[in-house]
Parts: C-alpha cells; sequence; structure tokens
C-alpha cells in the first residue's frame, strides 16, 4: 500500500475514531503518521498527523465537547475527515487539501472559541510532531519543514525535553533510519 493509500486508511479509521469519541485511538493514529511522515518525507501525512493529535486533545477536554458549539463543530470535522478519505482515495489532492483545510479551520475556530490558552493547539501540535520526527531522525531544518514549526519554537521545546539525553540521539541518522523502517515494517 502506497502513502496515499496508507493515509486514506488513516482518514478512515479516524473517521471513526472521533465519530465513537476515541481520543486514545486517534493519539496512535497521529503517531503513527507522523512515523510514516518522518520515513517519506511526506507533508500531507504530517498534516494529518498534526489533525488527529488536535483531535485526541479537544475529545479529552470536557468543557469543549460538552459546550453547545461543540455538536456544529464536531459535524463539520467529521464531515472533513470523511471527504480527505474519500479525496485520498481518489488522489484527488485540491479536494484533500480544501478538507484539511476545513478540519484545521474547525480546530482553530473551537481552540479559539472554548480553547483556555493563548497559543493554539495546531501550532503547539506543529512542535510537537516536528520535536518526533527529529527524534526519528530527521534534522532539525527538516523537521521543521515537514510540519510548518517555527524552529525558533521547536529548539525551546527540544531544550526543553530530555530527547537530547536519550539513547536514541546518540546514534547516527543511517541507524536511527534503519531502526524507523524496521519499526514500520521494513517499508
Amino acid at each position: 500500500m502506497g502513502e496515499s493509500g496508507i493515509l486514506a486508511k488513516l482518514l478512515n479509521d479516524s473517521a471513526g475514531f472521533f465519530l465513537q469519541q476515541n481520543s486514545f485511538a486517534l493519539k496512535e493514529a497521529a503517531n503513527r503518521a507522523i512515523e510514516n511522515a518522518a520515513l517519506a518525507n511526506d507533508k500531507r501525512m504530517a498534516e494529518f498527523a498534526m489533525v488527529a493529535y488536535c483531535l485526541h486533545k479537544l475529545l479529552g477536554k470536557q468543557h469543549i465537547v460538552r459546550d453547545a458549539k461543540w455538536k456544529k463543530l464536531g459535524s463539520e470535522i467529521l464531515a472533513d475527515l470523511r471527504s480527505a478519505a474519500d479525496a485520498m482515495e481518489g488522489e484527488d489532492q485540491k479536494r484533500f487539501e480544501e478538507s484539511m483545510h476545513g478540519i484545521i479551520s474547525s480546530i482553530e475556530s473551537t481552540d479559539r472559541q472554548l480553547g483556555y490558552f493563548t497559543q493554539g493547539l495546531y501550532e503547539k501540535a506543529r512542535v510537537k510532531y516536528a520535536s518526533s520526527a527529529y527524534a526519528l531522525g530527521l534534522g532539525l531544518s527538516q523537521a521543521a519543514e515537514l510540519t510548518g514549526a517555527n524552529k525558533k519554537d521547536l529548539l525551546n521545546y527540544i531544550g526543553a525535553t530530555r530527547m537530547h539525553d536519550e539513547q536514541l540521539s546518540a546514534e547516527g541518522i543511517g541507524e536511527r533510519l534503519a531502526k524507523l523502517k524496521q519499526k514500520l515494517g521494513g517499508a
């Protein structure tokens, strides 16, 4: 199965997870997606990873899912998830981008209207998943480019973690890439 097929499956699965309000499964889908994105340097897959992570976070906030506005926003997100999956299956890049833009707009709107924090959830996801891509073996610039994260924010995030203390960072990029390929089943 190619990258488009993998992404279509992740989108379809995530639409179901979202409908079931299965926050944990959305986070797992996001983590699988960033691994695939890092291996293939696929911005579409990285974008999906960030979206799935944001949906996981939103579903975990009771003040959001209990709010009357959430029903409409959640319906819009679900429709766009399904549309993005259909677009990937049909290899319709323009429709995929429009659907993903709709989801991101809904996430940002939800965050603005119902969130408690000033820094946006989607921007936080960019940095978080850029750091994940970095930990998987991408260079700092490549990880930032893949997710659209601000390099300064990424450096600050990585510096605030213990990522640099991990054994993984002592390995060369070739070793990290081989481990990532093995983890993904030799893809």
